[in-house]
C-alpha cells in the first residue's frame, strides 16, 4: 500500500508514481516496466520524486537544490548531473524534452505524463503490480517517450585524459556526505585568496559557455601565476567562501563575471569583491571588437592587480600580456576544441582534433593547440578508439614535442609530454616531464595528480594519497579523475571504505567512466557488498558489453603485477 506517514529524517513518505510509463519505486530507488528495471542512485530518485509531485509546474534551481541536499552546500553541477541522469534513465532528448524541460536562467519543469499508483510494485519480475495505478492524473496532456537503451549515448572512456589545469571543470565541487575536499594550507605565502568563480553567459545563447569557460579558465592561470596571492577555481560563490574561508589570517576576496559575443562585438563583465563583507572594490564592462580580447584579458589582470594593491614585477607585467597565439580566431577555435575534448567521446575527440587542426592552420606557432593534438592522439589509443594504436602514440609524442620545441616554458606542455608518456608506460620521463612542470609552476595541481597516478601504476599508492591531497589542495574544483585516482590508491592500500566513497564521487561527476565503475565493482566486491557490486558490473555491460578486464589492460598504463592481480581477481568474481 502507499506509505502515507512522514520518514524518520522528516520528509514525505515514499510514494509510487507512474511517470511516462514507467514507475518510480522510491524505496528501491529504480524505475520499473513491464520485466525492465533501471536503477537510480537515491539523489537522483528525490529529484525526480519532487519533480513528480510538482508535474507541470517549473521549478527553480535554488528550490531543488535546497529539497534534494538541503542543509548541504552543493554546486550546480550536482543538479545538473542529476538532472541529466533522469533524462538517459528515460532516454529524453534535451533538443526536443518529453520528460524533463530545462527552463532557461531558471530551473527545470517535468512535462511528462505523472500518476499515482495505489501501491508500490514488489518486485520487476512481477509487472501485474505496476498496473495497479490511481487514477490520480497529475500531468496527461504529454506522449509518453520511448524505451531507452545506455548504448544510445555511446561508450566513452577507460580513465582518459586528465586536462590541464586551467581546462579543468569548473563547476563541480564535493559533497559534505562524500569524500573530503581540502582547503588550501594556511601556511601558504599568499598575501591574498582570490576565488575566481565560473563566468555566465550574458544572453540565452547556450553554445557560448566554451567561451566563458575559458576566460574563466584563464583568468585562473593568469593570476596563479602572480606572486603573493593564493587563487581557487571556485564552483559556486558558497564553495568559494567555505573553501577560502579556511585561510586564517589572509584577505579574501572573489571575483565573478560574464561574456556575451554578438557577432563580432564581445561584452566581458568583471566584478571583485571583497568576501567578508560583500564590499564591491573594482568592477568593469568592456565592449570591444572580439579581436580584442587578448587586450582585454591583459587589462584585466593589471586592473586586478591595481585594485588590490599589488606590486608586480617585470616578469610578471610580461606573464599578463603574453599571449599563447597572435590570432584571436585561432584561441576561439581551441576554446573549442577544449569544450568538445571535454565530453570525453570517440566522436567529440575527433571534432575537437578537426578544431585544433584549423587553430594550427591560423596560427602555426600556437604550442597549446599542438598540445591539444597530442591530448586527441593519446586519447585515441588510451580508450581504443584508433585502428593503428601505436601509430595514434606516436603520432601523440610528435604532437607533444612539436609543442614543447615552440614554447618550452608552457607547464602545460611538459605536462602532456607526462601524459603521452604514461601511456608509453614510460613512467620514470613522464615523472620527469611532470616535475619540468611543477618547476615551472609549483602550483599546478594536475602535475601532482597526474604524478600520483603514475605512483599507483608503478606500486606505490601510498605516495598517491599525499599527492592528490596535495592537489586538492591547490584545486578545490577538482573534477572526477582527481577522485577516482584517490579511490583507486585506496582500493589498492586495501580500505575499501574510502575508495567506495570516492569512487562515488567520481561517479556523481561522470556516470558513464568505464574506469570508474570498474573499480568501484572491484571495492564493493571486496568489501561484502555483492548486489550493489554486481550492479556496477551490469552497469559496465550496459556501457560496453564485450568489457574485459584483458582488453581494458591493454592500453592500460598499470604495471604493477600485484596490483593488477587484485583488480583482475576482485573483478573475476563478478564475471567481468
Amino acid at each position: 500500500m502507499e506509505k502515507t506517514g512522514p520518514t524518520s529524517d522528516g520528509h514525505p513518505a515514499a510514494t509510487s508514481f507512474v511517470i511516462a510509463g514507467w514507475t518510480l519505486e522510491e524505496d528501491r530507488h529504480c524505475l520499473v516496466r513491464d520485466a525492465e528495471l533501471r536503477k537510480l542512485e537515491p539523489k537522483t530518485t528525490k529529484l525526480l520524486s519532487h519533480l513528480a509531485r510538482h508535474a507541470g509546474q517549473p521549478l527553480n534551481r535554488e528550490e531543488l537544490l535546497e529539497t534534494v541536499w538541503p542543509n548541504v552546500v552543493v554546486g550546480d553541477e550536482a543538479l545538473t548531473t542529476a538532472i541529466n541522469k533522469i533524462r538517459r534513465a528515460f532516454g529524453d532528448d534535451t533538443r526536443h524534452p518529453k520528460v524533463i524541460e530545462t527552463i532557461p536562467k531558471m530551473g527545470y519543469r517535468l512535462i511528462a505524463p505523472v500518476r499515482k499508483t495505489g501501491s508500490i510494485v514488489a518486485n520487476a519480475e512481477s509487472p501485474a503490480a505496476a498496473t495497479q495505478e490511481s487514477a490520480s492524473p497529475i500531468a496527461p496532456n504529454h506522449v509518453e517517450h520511448a524505451p531507452w537503451s545506455v548504448n544510445t549515448y555511446g561508450i566513452t572512456a577507460i580513465g582518459i585524459l586528465l586536462l590541464f589545469g586551467a581546462f579543468m571543470a569548473l563547476y563541480i565541487r564535493s559533497q559534505p556526505d562524500g569524500p573530503a575536499t581540502f582547503a588550501p594550507s594556511p601556511n601558504e605565502p599568499a598575501l591574498v585568496v582570490v576565488s575566481v568563480q565560473p563566468f555566465e553567459v550574458l544572453g540565452d545563447d547556450p553554445e557560448q559557455q566554451y567561451l566563458a569557460r575559458g576566460v574563466t579558465a584563464d583568468l585562473v592561470a593568469q593570476l596563479s601565476r602572480l606572486s603573493g596571492m593564493h587563487v581557487i577555481a571556485a564552483a559556486t560563490p558558497q564553495s568559494a567562501d567555505g573553501e577560502a574561508g579556511q585561510q586564517v589570517g589572509k584577505k579574501i576576496y572573489s571575483v565573478w563575471g560574464g561574456v556575451r559575443l554578438e557577432g563580432q562585438s564581445l561584452e566581458v563583465e568583471v566584478h571583485l569583491t571583497e568576501s567578508a563583507t560583500g564590499r564591491q572594490l573594482w568592477s568593469h564592462r568592456y565592449a570591444r571588437p572580439f579581436d580584442d580580447l587578448f587586450e582585454i584579458q591583459r587589462e584585466i589582470g593589471t586592473q586586478f592587480a591595481q585594485a588590490l594593491s599589488l606590486r608586480l614585477s617585470k616578469t610578471e607585467l610580461e606573464r599578463i600580456a603574453h599571449r599563447y597565439t597572435r590570432s584571436v580566431a585561432a584561441y576561439d577555435l581551441f576554446l573549442r576544441a577544449q569544450s568538445e575534448l571535454l565530453v570525453r567521446s570517440a566522436s567529440n575527440n575527433e571534432r575537437a582534433r578537426d578544431l585544433y587542426m584549423q587553430a594550427v592552420s591560423l596560427d602555426p606557432a600556437f604550442a597549446r593547440a599542438y598540445g591539444g593534438l597530442a591530448l586527441i592522439y593519446a586519447g585515441n589509443y588510451r580508450n581504443q578508439w584508433a585502428d593503428d594504436r601505436n601509430r595514434a602514440l606516436e603520432q601523440a609524442l610528435k604532437f607533444a614535442n612539436s609543442a614543447k620545441e615552440i614554447d618550452p616554458t608552457l607547464p602545460e606542455i611538459h605536462w602532456v609530454l607526462g601524459y603521452v608518456k604514461t601511456q608509453q608506460r614510460r613512467h620514470g620521463e613522464a615523472l620527469a616531464h611532470l616535475d619540468d612542470a611543477l618547476r615551472l609552476d609549483p602550483r599546478f595541481a594536475d602535475a601532482l595528480a597526474l604524478k600520483g597516478g603514475i605512483k599507483t601504476y608503478t606500486g606505490k599508492p601510498e605516495e598517491t594519497v599525499v599527492l592528490l591531497r596535495h592537489a586538492m589542495r591547490l584545486n578545490p574544483a577538482a573534477g572526477y579523475l582527481y577522485f577516482m585516482t584517490l579511490g583507486r590508491a585506496y582500493f589498492f592500500l586495501g580500505d575499501n571504505e574510502q575508495a567506495v566513497i570516492n569512487l562515488r564521487e567520481a561517479l556523481s561527476r561522470n556516470p558513464t567512466s568505464l574506469e570508474v565503475h570498474a573499480y568501484l565493482a572491484a571495492a564493493l566486491q571486496l568489501s561484502g557488498d555483492q548486489e550493489e557490486a554486481e550492479w556496477q558490473a551490469e552497469e559496465i555491460r550496459s556501457i560496453k558489453p564485450d568489457f574485459t578486464v584483458s582488453g581494458m589492460m591493454e592500453t592500460y598504463p598499470l604495471v604493477d603485477g600485484n596490483l593488477l592481480a587484485k583488480l583482475s581477481s576482485s573483478l573475476g568474481e563478478l564475471g567481468l
